[in-house]
């Protein structure tokens, strides 16, 4: 990276990342987690009381509750996300710049220009990206309180920080990694007075800061809950680090091929950092060490008793790892670290090009699903539906798209079952569509025709063995009228002429 200054270079390595988040922005219509939030930022009530359905604190929403009055247009919403992307890229050069190096500097901040998996939660109407941008202030902000011990530092921390709570729960799961990570740092490095007073200050701020949440916290996403989050995020095992790091490297929807050389050779990149941040002996480059590596450690060994471990929820740790990768490819001659950028670059584009659109190994990615089109059936059954007609779904996946697609006067999108099973955390305050299932034939009462809409998360070509259930009970009941198939939806109408009773 010669021949051009550092202006240049990272201008241009800015506007290499804006448009790889801009492309494709609108495309997509909106799928069940990316509504749940465009319906609850319209709450001010619900956001401030805690009374909203996706249980994670108020600060993400209050900013898209302003942003969205402009335009609740998919591209509009998810921008703030790609501004957010876009300051994280900047930061992590500023801050590597201005403590490591100006190489490693520009490498880490290429290197998650072009990354998919930052690419991906950039692209979203959720918190991450915003959760990924605080958690580097933070704990960048301890890497230069380890260094010169200015109280600077530590307010940022103790701000920002604060902040990150007020963004996602698993900043909680931060602070702790970094106390942990602390400690460790600084009992190799020696026992440093000055600095664990102010940092238990900065705690202490934190604690005040946060204590106002807390009661909310309590009372609205932790006891008035059903247990639901956890109960379909798998166990994890030993091949789960492999996928993290495969994650990490080139996203969710990479061949087998790309993502194995990739993750070999991220493998090996930070291999090398590591032995390079160990034989620096900095207690604030260890530190950073230690930090990226209990992240994923610490989840890991907590979900063998509770699962929690998914790649989002430890996002925050994706630009340490990349600056330690730099770190490795730093090592390297000018000719080489042209070429380990000309691999990323391919790796990064297989891991792009299908982005959202295929997600060939699901297992490797839990709670991330391929997009479909929700308007395209949706038109389908609008132009059929009439009034007193019963809507229902065999899954959550399409029941709240629905709704926000079909606009003012939608009925309402029941989600029906042939039997108890999970139930979500409903809030007391909800006045969209109930997540809580419905038993028929009670929730079949009317008049009107019913139709169903079988779906699951993944998009499957033929309907899974929930939606197959449902079906069966239907077709028993009721007499099957007319049926319309598309990619990941099917739509059944039915009418009230039992033929079996």
């Amino acid at each position: 990276m010669t021949g051009l200054s550092s202006r240049v270079k990272i201008s241009a390595i800015l506007l290499l990342g804006l448009i790889l988040r801009l492309y494709r922005l609108g495309k997509y219509d909106y799928w069940f987690d990316e509504v749940l939030c465009v319906f609850q930022k319209n709450s001010l009530y619900g956001i401030i009381s805690g009374k909203i359905l996706d249980s994670n604190p108020p600060l993400y929403f209050l900013l898209l509750n302003l942003w969205g009055r402009v335009s609740e247009a998919e591209f509009w919403l998810r921008l703030l996300s790609v501004f957010f992307a876009v300051a994280t890229i900047f930061l992590v050069y500023y801050y590597c710049r201005k403590y490591i190096g100006e190489r490693i500097a520009l490498l880490s901040a290429l290197l998650l220009s072009v990354n998919p998996f930052h690419i991906y939660y950039s692209q979203e109407v959720k918190m991450y990206s915003l959760f990924i941008l605080l958690s580097f202030i933070s704990v960048i902000a301890l890497f230069s309180a380890l260094r010169d011990e200015r109280k600077s530092h530590f307010i940022i921390y103790t701000l920002v920080t604060a902040a990150a709570l007020y963004t996602h729960y698993f900043a909680i799961y931060l602070v702790i990694v970094e106390i942990i990570a602390l400690s460790m740092a600084i009992a190799v490095s020696g026992f440093d007075k000055k600095f664990i007073k102010y940092y238990s200050l900065s705690l202490v701020g934190i604690i005040l800061l946060y204590l106002p949440w807390v009661p909310i916290m309590l009372r609205e996403h932790f006891f008035n809950t059903s247990g639901f989050v956890t109960t379909w995020i798998p166990k994890p095992t030993i091949k789960t680090f492999f996928y993290t790091l495969k994650n990490f490297s080139v996203g969710f929807s990479s061949p087998r091929l790309n993502y194995l050389f990739a993750s070999f050779l991220y493998g090996v990149l930070g291999l090398i950092g590591i032995t390079r941040f160990i034989r620096g002996k900095k207690r604030e480059f260890i530190f950073i060490l230690l930090f990226s590596l209990l992240t994923p450690l610490g989840l890991y060994l907590a979900s063998l008793k509770a699962p929690v471990y998914l790649d989002r929820y430890i996002s925050f740790a994706l630009p340490f790892f990349l600056l330690i990768v730099s770190s490795g490819m730093e090592k390297f001659n000018f000719k080489l670290q042209v070429l380990v950028v000309v691999l990323v670059f391919i790796f990064s584009f297989f891991g792009y090009k299908d982005m959202y659109e295929k997600i060939p190994f699901i297992h490797q990615a839990p709670g991330e699903h391929e997009r479909i089109s929700y308007r395209e059936p949706l038109k389908y059954l609008k132009s059929h539906w009439k009034k007193g007609d019963i809507v229902g779904h065999s899954c959550r996946s399409t029941q709240l798209s629905f709704e926000y697609y079909w606009g003012k006067g939608a009925p309402e999108q029941k989600l029906l079952a042939t039997e108890k099973f999970e139930s979500y955390p409903q809030p007391s305050f909800w006045p969209h569509s109930s997540l809580l299932p419905q038993i028929v034939p009670d929730a079949l009462n009317g008049k009107g025709d019913i139709w169903v809409v079988l779906s699951w998360w993944d998009p499957m070509d033929e309907i899974d063995y929930i939606s197959i259930k449902l079906k069966k009970w239907m077709d028993e009941h009721f007499t099957l009228i007319d049926e319309k198939r598309f990619h990941g939806i099917f739509i059944y109408k039915y009418e009230r002429n039992p033929h079996s009773e």
